[in-house]
């Protein structure tokens, strides 16, 4: 059996690692073969042992297929990427996450639509803008099926101060707001070198009365809306920018609008 298993450990470790031809059919590769039918526990165990006691010879053969081992490396985790959002896909259309829902709050789209899309962002994050476009596309195309309600995930001291502009703004102009959101993505670095300075420059741009938007951005209330977005964000399990709800079924990153589209489908057809 041993030598079975060292047989058998030694041709896997030659079919997997390497590529090289395995011994044409024999008695060798039969005995081999057969010890793994019987006992298939064999195959980790002696490719592990294989592998400990032969680490110079696995090395130059991963050195040897670099390029082949980094596609499969890449291959299985894009495979292990899309499994986890199918399975989080199914248990939300099943089990749809519940955001709040203010009317009062910035939003785009039919405020009737019977789709609501939530997105939690962030003004550095540069895949947020992305993002934001990739949304904005979507409203334009279905504008009586979609709404969209902005709301924030600041990981960046900056962006913080880049949410409190935006509500402060919304509270005169909610489509000043919404300009407002695309110049600050659109002038991501120029806040991050500029600070404060490249926020004052847009809203005078847009005409946002400079008293009030003083008395707004030091509102605890303000200061409030964004810590209870945070807080919602976290609760339901996202710790990266962007992520959407789409109905309560969440979406993660700055996805192709195809895949907006395709969750879009599956939240109707389960209505």
């Amino acid at each position: 059996m041993d030598r079975m298993k060292k047989l058998a450990g030694m041709l896997l470790i030659c079919g997997l690692l390497s590529g090289c031809n395995a011994p044409k059919p024999g008695m060798i590769q039969e005995e081999a073969l057969k010890a793994l039918q019987e006992h298939p526990e064999i195959i980790k165990e002696q490719v592990l042992k294989t592998i400990r006691e032969n680490p110079d010879v696995v090395m130059n053969i991963l050195k040897e297929r670099n390029i082949e081992v980094l596609q499969i490396v890449e291959k299985g985790s894009r495979d292990q990427a899309e499994k986890k959002r199918d399975e989080r896909l199914k248990f939300d259309l099943a089990n749809p996450k519940k955001p709040n829902i203010d009317m009062t709050r910035p939003f785009i789209g039919e405020p009737n639509a019977p789709i609501t899309i939530v997105e939690y962002s962030d003004f550095q994050c540069f895949y947020c803008g992305k993002a934001a476009s990739t949304v904005q596309e979507l409203v334009k195309k279905y504008p009586q099926k979609i709404r969209v309600f902005f709301k924030h995930m600041p990981f960046h001291e900056m962006s913080k101060i880049e949410a409190l502009y935006f509500e402060a703004i919304a509270r005169q102009s909610v489509e000043k707001a919404w300009k407002f959101h695309d110049i600050a993505f659109d002038r991501r670095e120029d806040v991050l070198k500029e600070k404060e300075a490249a926020l004052q420059e847009m809203a005078n741009h847009l005409g946002v009365d400079a008293a009030r938007l003083k008395s707004d951005l030091e509102s605890k209330e303000l200061a409030n809306i964004i810590s209870e977005d945070l807080k919602e964000g976290r609760s339901f399990g996202f710790d990266a920018t962007p992520s959407f709800l789409i109905n309560g079924v969440s979406v993660i990153g700055a996805v192709p609008i195809e895949e907006f589209e395709r969750v879009i489908r599956l939240v109707e057809e389960k209505k």
